[in-house]
C-alpha cells in the first residue's frame, strides 16, 4: 500500500503506477501498470503527481487521431499539479507545484516524453 502524506517527502515504495496504451483504441486500452521509480539526472527533480488533466488532445491521441506515428507504451498527460518528493534550493522538498507539458514554442513536449499520468514524473525546473 501507498500512502503520501503532504508533509513528508518519502517514497514509501520503489515501483510507481502509470496509466499507459500499447494500442490506439477507448479507455479499456488504458491499463494501469507498475514499473519502477526513474533514477533521476542530475538536476532533475521528482514531483510526485496529485492531479494530472485529460484534455482532447489526449483523446485525439489515444484514437489514433494524430497523423504522426505514436511511440509505445505510450502515456497520456499534458498538464497536471503535485509535490516535490526530491527537490533543489529553488523547489525544496514538499513544494507544490503546477507541471506542464508546453514547451516555449507552444507545442506539446508531453507527446514526445511521454506525459504525466503517473504517479511520479522527473523533470528539470525550467521545463
Amino acid at each position: 500500500m501507498s500512502t503520501f502524506d503532504t508533509n513528508r517527502t518519502t517514497l514509501e515504495r520503489s515501483l510507481l503506477k502509470i496509466i499507459q496504451f500499447t494500442e490506439h483504441g477507448e479507455y479499456d486500452k488504458l491499463p494501469i501498470v507498475e514499473t519502477d521509480i526513474p533514477v533521476l539526472k542530475d538536476g532533475q527533480l521528482l514531483v510526485k503527481m496529485s492531479y494530472a488533466a485529460v484534455n482532447p488532445v489526449d483523446n485525439t491521441l489515444r484514437k489514433g487521431g494524430v497523423k504522426e506515428p505514436v511511440k509505445f507504451p505510450k502515456i497520456l498527460g499534458n498538464e497536471g499539479s503535485g509535490v516535490v518528493m526530491k527537490g533543489n534550493a529553488q523547489f525544496p522538498d514538499g513544494t507544490r507545484v503546477i507541471v506542464s507539458c508546453m514547451n516555449n514554442e507552444g507545442t506539446v513536449r508531453g507527446i514526445a516524453t511521454n506525459g504525466l499520468w503517473k504517479e511520479y514524473v522527473p523533470l528539470y525546473p525550467e521545463e
